[in-house]
């Protein structure tokens, strides 16, 4: 599972390293966030950004389970 971090529009929650970015597995599921970085083999990365997960990309979370399913706006 590749990972990155996320800017929210509200305030970000408690246990973010970062007041301006978190981990999409702190978001809360409905949340609206703009991708900030991907942090994942460069092949990954390639493919996420062929989908249009990529760097500075609104997003919102709409499942948060095994997996993370995500909205690109």
């Amino acid at each position: 599972m590749s990972r990155g971090s996320a800017t929210s529009r509200k305030t970000a929650p408690p246990g973010c390293p970062h007041p301006g970015a978190c981990p999409l597995s702190q978001v809360r599921e409905g949340t609206a966030v703009r991708v900030k970085q991907l942090s994942a083999s460069p092949e990954v990365m390639n493919r996420l950004r062929e989908l249009g997960f990529c760097e500075n990309q609104p997003i919102r979370l709409l499942q948060q389970q095994e997996n993370i399913i995500c909205q690109v706006c």
